[in-house]
Protein backbone atom coordinates (compact mmCIF):
# COMPACT_ATOMS: atom_id res chain seq x y z
CA UNK A 1 0.00 0.00 0.00
CA UNK A 2 1.73 3.44 -0.84
CA UNK A 3 1.97 6.32 1.08
CA UNK A 4 -0.42 9.30 1.38
CA UNK A 5 1.53 12.29 0.25
CA UNK A 6 1.31 15.28 2.84
CA UNK A 7 2.41 18.73 1.97
CA UNK A 8 2.59 21.34 4.79
CA UNK A 9 2.98 25.19 3.89
CA UNK A 10 4.81 26.74 6.30
CA UNK A 11 7.51 25.48 8.79
CA UNK A 12 6.32 26.53 12.13
CA UNK A 13 6.26 24.74 15.31
CA UNK A 14 3.40 23.89 14.88
CA UNK A 15 3.65 22.59 11.56
CA UNK A 16 7.06 20.38 12.90
CA UNK A 17 5.19 19.07 16.15
CA UNK A 18 2.44 17.71 13.78
CA UNK A 19 4.98 16.18 11.33
CA UNK A 20 6.51 14.37 14.05
CA UNK A 21 3.20 12.20 14.95
CA UNK A 22 2.31 11.70 11.67
CA UNK A 23 6.00 10.18 10.53
CA UNK A 24 5.52 7.69 13.86
CA UNK A 25 2.41 6.31 11.90
CA UNK A 26 4.89 5.45 9.27
CA UNK A 27 1.93 6.14 6.97
CA UNK A 28 2.74 9.24 5.00
CA UNK A 29 5.17 11.03 2.52
CA UNK A 30 5.63 14.81 4.00
CA UNK A 31 7.26 18.00 2.25
CA UNK A 32 7.23 21.07 3.90
CA UNK A 33 7.24 24.34 1.68
CA UNK A 34 8.44 28.03 4.17
CA UNK A 35 9.10 31.31 2.26
CA UNK A 36 12.15 31.86 4.96
CA UNK A 37 15.41 30.43 4.92
CA UNK A 38 14.59 27.65 7.68
CA UNK A 39 12.30 26.16 9.81
CA UNK A 40 10.27 27.79 13.31
CA UNK A 41 7.89 30.59 11.94
CA UNK A 42 7.76 33.23 14.45
CA UNK A 43 10.23 31.67 16.61
CA UNK A 44 12.36 32.45 13.95
CA UNK A 45 11.06 35.51 12.53
CA UNK A 46 9.49 37.03 15.63
CA UNK A 47 11.20 36.33 18.53
CA UNK A 48 14.43 38.11 19.13
CA UNK A 49 17.36 35.35 19.95
CA UNK A 50 18.74 37.26 23.27
CA UNK A 51 15.83 35.72 24.82
CA UNK A 52 14.13 32.47 23.28
CA UNK A 53 16.71 30.09 22.21
CA UNK A 54 15.82 28.03 18.81
CA UNK A 55 18.08 25.35 18.93
CA UNK A 56 15.01 22.80 19.74
CA UNK A 57 13.80 23.64 16.67
CA UNK A 58 17.33 22.76 15.21
CA UNK A 59 17.24 19.13 16.72
CA UNK A 60 13.56 18.37 15.57
CA UNK A 61 14.42 19.23 11.76
CA UNK A 62 17.51 17.28 11.86
CA UNK A 63 15.18 14.08 13.22
CA UNK A 64 12.72 14.90 10.95
CA UNK A 65 14.75 15.36 7.66
CA UNK A 66 16.39 11.91 8.85
CA UNK A 67 13.46 10.90 8.88
CA UNK A 68 12.54 11.36 5.24
CA UNK A 69 10.62 14.87 5.34
CA UNK A 70 11.82 17.26 2.30
CA UNK A 71 11.74 20.99 3.21
CA UNK A 72 11.66 23.25 0.54
CA UNK A 73 12.77 26.84 1.97
CA UNK A 74 12.75 30.33 -0.25
CA UNK A 75 10.08 29.13 -1.83
CA UNK A 76 6.58 30.84 -2.10
CA UNK A 77 3.32 28.78 -2.74
CA UNK A 78 1.28 30.84 -5.08
CA UNK A 79 4.33 33.05 -6.80
CA UNK A 80 7.64 30.05 -7.02
CA UNK A 81 5.07 27.04 -7.27
CA UNK A 82 1.68 27.57 -7.91
CA UNK A 83 -0.77 25.83 -5.45
CA UNK A 84 -2.40 24.05 -8.47
CA UNK A 85 0.97 21.83 -8.91
CA UNK A 86 0.26 20.41 -4.83
CA UNK A 87 -3.29 20.49 -5.56
CA UNK A 88 -2.25 17.74 -8.53
CA UNK A 89 0.52 15.94 -6.11
CA UNK A 90 -0.75 15.77 -2.73
CA UNK A 91 -2.97 13.89 -1.18
CA UNK A 92 -3.85 16.60 1.46
CA UNK A 93 -2.42 20.00 2.25
CA UNK A 94 -1.95 21.67 5.45
CA UNK A 95 -2.11 25.55 5.43
CA UNK A 96 0.10 26.50 8.49
CA UNK A 97 1.10 29.98 7.07
CA UNK A 98 0.11 31.75 10.62
CA UNK A 99 -1.10 35.66 11.11
CA UNK A 100 -0.04 37.35 7.69
CA UNK A 101 -1.81 40.40 7.94
CA UNK A 102 -0.74 43.05 11.19
CA UNK A 103 -3.09 45.26 12.14
CA UNK A 104 -2.11 49.28 12.07
CA UNK A 105 -5.09 50.32 14.00
CA UNK A 106 -5.59 53.04 11.17
CA UNK A 107 -2.06 54.39 11.44
CA UNK A 108 0.06 54.64 8.04
CA UNK A 109 3.19 52.36 7.90
CA UNK A 110 5.90 55.06 6.42
CA UNK A 111 8.44 57.83 7.67
CA UNK A 112 9.22 55.65 10.46
CA UNK A 113 5.99 54.39 11.90
CA UNK A 114 6.85 50.30 11.48
CA UNK A 115 4.50 47.82 12.52
CA UNK A 116 5.68 45.53 15.12
CA UNK A 117 6.32 41.81 13.29
CA UNK A 118 7.78 44.27 10.64
CA UNK A 119 10.26 45.74 12.72
CA UNK A 120 11.32 42.06 14.34
CA UNK A 121 11.34 40.92 11.03
CA UNK A 122 14.11 43.35 9.77
CA UNK A 123 16.01 43.02 12.92
CA UNK A 124 16.14 39.47 13.00
CA UNK A 125 16.30 38.00 9.84
CA UNK A 126 17.10 41.09 7.60
CA UNK A 127 19.51 42.16 10.12
CA UNK A 128 18.53 46.04 9.66
CA UNK A 129 20.43 47.20 13.11
CA UNK A 130 22.47 49.50 11.71
CA UNK A 131 19.83 51.06 9.08
CA UNK A 132 17.16 51.63 12.30
CA UNK A 133 20.58 53.07 14.57
CA UNK A 134 21.64 55.48 11.86
CA UNK A 135 18.23 56.48 11.07
CA UNK A 136 16.32 56.83 14.39
CA UNK A 137 17.47 58.20 17.53
CA UNK A 138 14.12 57.63 19.53
CA UNK A 139 11.49 55.47 19.82
CA UNK A 140 8.08 54.82 20.22
CA UNK A 141 6.40 51.31 21.24
CA UNK A 142 2.63 51.73 21.13
CA UNK A 143 1.30 48.64 23.21
CA UNK A 144 1.28 46.23 26.37
CA UNK A 145 1.73 42.74 25.20
CA UNK A 146 4.73 40.49 24.30
CA UNK A 147 5.51 41.94 20.81
CA UNK A 148 6.00 45.26 22.43
CA UNK A 149 8.16 43.71 24.69
CA UNK A 150 10.45 42.03 21.89
CA UNK A 151 10.72 45.21 20.15
CA UNK A 152 11.07 47.64 22.90
CA UNK A 153 14.04 45.24 23.95
CA UNK A 154 15.36 44.56 20.12
CA UNK A 155 15.38 48.55 19.95
CA UNK A 156 16.76 49.77 23.27
CA UNK A 157 20.22 47.66 22.17
CA UNK A 158 20.62 50.04 19.38
CA UNK A 159 19.06 53.39 20.71
CA UNK A 160 19.17 55.25 24.00
CA UNK A 161 15.19 56.47 24.48
CA UNK A 162 12.72 53.98 23.92
CA UNK A 163 9.45 54.75 25.51
CA UNK A 164 6.19 52.24 25.86
CA UNK A 165 2.87 53.71 25.68
CA UNK A 166 0.13 51.81 26.84
CA UNK A 167 -3.40 53.04 27.94
CA UNK A 168 -4.08 50.54 30.62
CA UNK A 169 -1.82 50.71 33.99
CA UNK A 170 1.03 48.06 34.52
CA UNK A 171 -1.18 45.83 36.34
CA UNK A 172 -3.49 45.25 33.25
CA UNK A 173 -0.58 44.77 30.98
CA UNK A 174 -0.64 41.21 28.76
CA UNK A 175 2.78 40.85 28.61
CA UNK A 176 4.62 38.26 30.62
CA UNK A 177 5.32 39.78 33.93
CA UNK A 178 9.64 38.84 33.55
CA UNK A 179 9.27 40.59 29.65
CA UNK A 180 8.09 43.58 31.67
CA UNK A 181 10.76 43.49 34.15
CA UNK A 182 13.56 43.00 32.02
CA UNK A 183 12.71 45.97 29.44
CA UNK A 184 12.60 48.17 32.15
CA UNK A 185 15.93 46.69 33.66
CA UNK A 186 17.07 47.08 30.34
CA UNK A 187 16.26 51.05 29.72
CA UNK A 188 13.04 51.09 28.23
CA UNK A 189 10.61 53.76 30.21
CA UNK A 190 7.02 52.60 30.15
CA UNK A 191 3.82 55.54 30.03
CA UNK A 192 0.68 53.92 31.74
CA UNK A 193 -2.61 55.33 30.82
CA UNK A 194 -1.57 57.39 27.57
CA UNK A 195 -2.65 56.68 24.28
CA UNK A 196 -1.64 57.40 21.03
CA UNK A 197 -3.79 60.41 19.04
CA UNK A 198 -2.10 61.13 16.11
CA UNK A 199 1.01 60.74 14.75
CA UNK A 200 3.38 64.09 13.87
CA UNK A 201 4.82 64.28 10.65
CA UNK A 202 7.28 66.49 8.88
CA UNK A 203 6.79 67.76 5.32
CA UNK A 204 7.87 64.72 3.79
CA UNK A 205 5.89 62.38 5.52
CA UNK A 206 8.89 61.15 7.94
CA UNK A 207 7.36 61.36 11.94
CA UNK A 208 8.41 63.77 14.42
CA UNK A 209 6.83 62.59 17.18
CA UNK A 210 2.87 61.42 19.02
CA UNK A 211 0.35 63.41 20.35
CA UNK A 212 -1.11 61.56 23.60
CA UNK A 213 -4.34 61.69 25.89
CA UNK A 214 -4.27 60.49 29.19
CA UNK A 215 -7.06 57.93 29.66
CA UNK A 216 -8.67 56.75 33.07
CA UNK A 217 -9.63 53.36 33.55
CA UNK A 218 -13.20 51.70 33.76
CA UNK A 219 -14.86 48.51 34.81
CA UNK A 220 -13.72 45.60 33.47
CA UNK A 221 -14.05 44.75 29.52
CA UNK A 222 -14.81 41.36 28.00
CA UNK A 223 -11.02 40.70 28.58
CA UNK A 224 -11.63 40.75 32.26
CA UNK A 225 -9.29 43.81 32.38
CA UNK A 226 -10.40 47.08 33.06
CA UNK A 227 -11.69 49.48 30.09
CA UNK A 228 -10.32 52.90 29.47
CA UNK A 229 -11.42 55.79 28.24
CA UNK A 230 -10.44 59.90 27.84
Amino acid sequence: MSKKKIAYIGAGPATLYSIQTLVKLGEYDVEVFDMNDRAGGACYTGIPQFRFNTSFIDKLMDELTAAGVQFHFQTTIGKDIPFSDLQKKFDRIVVAIGAQVENMFGLEAKGGCVAGLTLLHDLNIKHMHDFYKENYQHAVVWGGGNVAMDCSRSLVRIMDDVKIIYRRSEAEMPAHKGEIKDARNEGVTFHFLENIKEVLRDETGKVTGVKVITMELGEPDESGRRSTHE
